[in-house]
């Protein structure tokens, strides 16, 4: 079993790397035997055909090299965070004797806005009830200490209550059926989950309502009920904005509800509607915030670049903005490398989808064979749907006998695998009409509405906008 410093240096990014070499330069001794050791474990991971030696303690290393990640992703950390720093600093003040001013920053921390920071907001009562202990200042103890106890009493309530919400919250994300959450392996009887679920105001702090109504919403869209999630969607946007600290605080769960409010606006079938809510909302976001640290930028990206380009082809005249998606293309390129594998190939399925539609099928198959290189399970849908969109690129360029053999292999492909789509069986003998008779448009028109009858026999209207053949034109 190797060393986890080995697993670590692995997973690391060019820039981790080099700001790790750029550290250990700077700041150790100097015959640098960390920064030898770190050379010699990134060549080890790359090829281990040679045994890892080491001159210096590697599990030092190892813990230096977590110091030094920590100190590169404090903006990913909570080491930005407002009452995070003021508690560090009451340490300081503690410890140097200026208590005073130490309390001052304790009642700053405590007087934060409800459902901010609670393990910080107990660290803070800690700190302040031992120093008071170990200095004997018996006035705390005659006076404040029954507030602070109240005051913790009250914290653990509300965040025992938030927590609750998170395990529901994210339950619900891998829950097959309603019996998931009430087996023996849950802590949560049915009981317990209706009372939970029955009311916003058993929810207690702000983010713990925004989880509540999230929730809400899921159970709705699982219920194909789109009207309903649409109140819960935007109820959750609405609790962002009557607290703007947890947009500061939680940026990332404040783009994240946006990005549900217009998902539902666009299943009710307003996209127009979604497209320039999310117009109107950037322009409020202060650009800063957008920018903090790499995941705001993920969300920022698919708030306002993918989803933008869902409702574009959901809202077909929106097509004509066409400057736009040449904007976005600009953005994707820029991001591809931080997204996660699904966001990547959602992104690159909406150009393809784009640019079938501006009839330059040569740029679509650009996107195509980016997202057939990536594995089948990612994305099971869009894997498929670019399948289906490089055959149709290929007889529209013309390529006819590389099409036979993509054909071929797509049967062979679908003969091992089932399909995602209740019309892929018919796709080979549709493509076999259209080589043979080329002129006949009527078999486009026939296969359409074919497409259209399965997707609304199975539920899954939703595709309706991303069938490669609905953007085929003589």
């Amino acid at each position: 079993m190797q060393h986890p410093i080995v697993n670590l240096v692995e997973k690391l990014s060019g820039s981790e790397k080099r700001y790790i070499h750029l550290f250990l330069k700077t700041f150790t001794e100097k015959e640098n035997i960390n920064l030898q050791d770190f050379a010699a474990i990134e060549k080890y991971a790359v090829n281990k055909n040679k045994p890892l030696k080491t001159r210096g303690n590697i599990s030092r290393l190892y813990h230096k090299i977590l110091d030094i990640l920590a100190e590169y992703h404090q903006e990913n950390l909570n080491n930005n965070n407002i009452d995070y720093i003021n508690l560090n600093r009451a340490k300081l003040l503690f410890f140097k004797g200026f208590n005073s001013d130490a309390q001052k920053l304790v009642d700053k921390i405590l007087a934060s806005p409800s459902g901010n920071n609670h393990l910080i907001k107990v660290e803070a009562i800690e700190l302040r009830l031992i120093h008071a202990v170990n200095s004997g200042e018996i006035n705390y103890l005659a006076s404040q200490f029954e507030n602070d106890k109240l005051h913790l009493k009250n914290i653990s309530e509300e965040y025992t209550n938030l927590i609750n919400y998170e395990i529901l919250w994210a339950a619900s994300k891998y829950e097959t059926s309603s019996g998931y959450f009430f087996d023996n392996k849950s802590n949560f009887s049915e009981k317990q989950y209706q009372d939970y679920m029955t009311s916003e105001s058993n929810a207690i702090s702000p983010m713990a309502k925004i989880l509540f109504n999230k929730l809400k919403g899921f159970e709705s869209i699982k219920k194909h009920n789109p009207t309903e999630a649409l109140t819960f969607s935007e109820r959750a946007v609405e609790i962002f904005h009557q607290n703007p600290g947890l947009i500061l605080s939680s940026t990332v769960e404040y783009l994240k509800s946006l990005r549900n409010y217009a998902i539902t606006l666009n299943f009710n079938k307003k996209p127009e509607i979604a497209y320039d809510y999310l117009n109107y909302i950037e322009k409020r976001i202060e650009k800063s915030i957008l920018n903090k640290n790499i995941n705001v930028k993920i969300e920022n990206y698919v708030l306002f670049v993918m989803i933008r380009m869902d409702l574009m082809i959901n809202g077909q005249h929106l097509f004509d903005l066409s400057p736009e998606f040449e904007s976005f293309e600009k953005s994707y390129q820029e991001m591809r490398d931080l997204l996660p594998q699904d966001e990547s190939i959602a992104s690159s399925y909406h150009f393809v989808i784009y640019y079938l539609q501006s009839e330059t099928p040569r740029k679509a198959l650009k996107f195509i064979n980016y997202i057939l290189k990536s594995p089948s399970t990612t994305r099971k849908d869009l894997h498929r749907l670019a399948m289906i969109a490089e055959l149709l690129v290929h007889f529209k360029i013309g390529n006819i006998d590389l099409l036979e053999s993509k054909l071929n292999s797509y049967k062979k492909f679908l003969s091992k695998n089932l399909p995602v789509f209740g019309f892929e069986t018919e796709i080979a003998p549709f493509f076999i009409k259209i080589i043979n008779e080329p002129e006949n448009n009527n078999h486009f028109l026939q296969f359409n509405k074919t497409v259209d009858s399965v997707l609304t026999a199975e539920k899954k209207e939703i595709y309706k906008h991303y069938i490669p053949f609905h953007y085929f034109k003589k």
